[in-house]
């Protein structure tokens, strides 16, 4: 006899290299999780997930209850009610249990035969993925669960690179939310998006619907600044000519020149009047469409820019992507490699393509806005990139203060390695299993959130994996 398996998790057993296949998950009745730190758990999304996409026939969740409170009759049963749909006329649609499902992938959401015979079926209630409270401006900030795109294409991971490769990854938009294959939209677009598993259709807008910010009057103010920082995508001043004097046309206007870079289209971008914007950040500065018909588009640069801090070259302000010092020495004491040179590394940003970032030269630049400042690829052949020894203008910390001990602090490496004396409980990172090692470090960046753990193995020496750091 032939019996249909589902695999719906697998666990990793990372000391012998095995996996092992389960039909069930952590949420499935009778199903006890233990934690191991020698053993990874993988679960299919679609069973474990509270949502549906599309008409339901896809979810595999496990409520098992209507909206009204009834109780499911399991698919393979006769009463109280016929079921038409038995699970081993439908394998595809897991129908072992009593869940709410959609077998008949007819319009609608899962439902379920009910256990009242004066009730024969009855829809499940179970939300859509895509209804979120309220998707602000252009989804910027949006966390929902949605993880495919218009045409039904699945996204793919952001942590991956195939199909399609590409440069938002979580580590480098570390804020953006980009866990997992969750349509997010870290790069300013229309609204939120993915790189899709198709390797014919690179990425796709994801069908999220419109929150509390579809109307006019419920949109947040659109604050920004009058002067220029970076690209100036938050510029909210009221200047109206282009830098060759050219008066802007109104971006509600489609006269003389049409465009799609309507207030509808990027919500929040200030589009309400005919000022210099840069509504999805991708030019140098901010821009406009001329009244000139012989003239589409031109740029703003005759805007002031905010002012710098004094430090000059020697720190960069925000994420350094306005940084213009002559830095050319990495973290490691690297030397950086021309913007425009192609050995040891063919780099993907270049003067040609990203001209307004300053790469003309081989200084520390941050033409991609990486959130941790300014970089450069290395004279290493063995280094593709580094981060730069510049540090952030303002800064409280910086690397020095935490290399220096502060006034009064004594050191006995006689106490090294024995246990405290205190019996209060001593949390201490260790794999997760029970410690009480006082060596144990934690590994913060400047925003004191913890990265990777350490071993203090001298007054100021912490060893760590090479895999904690990007570089």
């Amino acid at each position: 006899r032939c019996v249909f398996v589902f695999c719906r998790a697998f666990h990793y057993d990372k000391m012998n290299r095995v996996c092992g296949l389960l039909d069930s998950t952590s949420r499935s009745q009778g199903v006890t999780v233990h934690c191991d730190i020698l053993t990874d758990l993988y679960e299919r999304k679609e069973y474990v997930r509270g949502c549906y996409t599309g008409n339901g026939s896809g979810y595999r969740g496990d409520k098992n209850y209507t909206e009204s409170g009834l109780p499911c009759q399991a698919w393979g049963d006769s009463e109280p009610h016929d079921s038409r749909y038995l699970p081993s006329f439908y394998p595809a649609f897991d129908l072992e249990g009593n869940s709410c499902r959609n077998p008949a992938q007819e319009p609608g959401e899962p439902w379920c035969y009910t256990m009242d015979s004066n009730r024969r079926r009855e829809r499940c209630g179970i939300p859509r993925c895509d209804e979120v409270p309220c998707v602000e401006c252009r989804g910027e900030h949006y966390r929902g669960l949605v993880d495919h795109t218009d045409s039904q294409r699945e996204c793919q991971r952001w942590d991956l690179q195939h199909p399609h490769n590409h440069n938002y990854t979580p580590d480098r938009f570390p804020n953006a939310g980009l866990d997992d294959n969750y349509c997010r939209n870290p790069n300013g677009r229309m609204r939120p998006w993915c790189f899709t598993t198709d390797p014919h259709q690179p990425w796709e807008y994801c069908s999220i619907k419109p929150g509390c910010c579809a109307s006019k009057a419920t949109r947040p103010a659109m604050e920004g600044r009058p002067c220029l920082e970076e690209r100036g995508e938050d510029y909210r001043g009221r200047a109206n000519h282009t830098k060759g004097g050219i008066p802007c046309q109104h971006w509600a206007a489609q006269q003389p020149h049409r465009h799609t870079y309507l207030e509808h289209n990027y919500p929040c971008s200030g589009l309400d009047r005919n000022y210099c914007r840069n509504p999805d950040g991708r030019e140098e500065a901010p821009w406009c469409f001329t009244l000139d018909p012989s003239v589409r588009r031109q740029l703003c640069s005759h805007i002031p820019r905010c002012a710098q801090p004094t430090a000059g070259s020697q720190c960069y302000s925000g994420s350094g992507t306005a940084y213009r010092g002559g830095v050319a020495t990495t973290r490691h004491g690297l030397q950086c490699q021309a913007w425009n040179a192609t050995s040891p590394h063919k780099p993907w940003y270049t003067p040609k393509s990203h001209p307004g970032a300053g790469l003309e030269g081989h200084s520390c630049r941050n033409p991609d806005g990486d959130p941790w400042g300014p970089w450069c690829f290395t004279s290493d052949p063995h280094l593709p990139w580094d981060y730069c020894s510049v540090e952030a203008c303002g800064d409280n910390f910086p690397l020095s203060s935490l290399l220096d001990s502060p006034p009064g602090t004594q050191f006995g490496k006689h106490n090294c390695g024995l246990k405290h004396p205190s019996k209060a409980p001593l949390v201490r990172i260790a794999g997760g299993r029970r410690s009480h090692s006082p060596w144990t470090v934690s590994l913060r960046n400047r925003k004191k959130k913890h990265f990777c753990g350490g071993s203090l193995v001298d007054e100021r020496w912490v060893l760590s994996a090479r895999n904690c750091f990007v570089s």
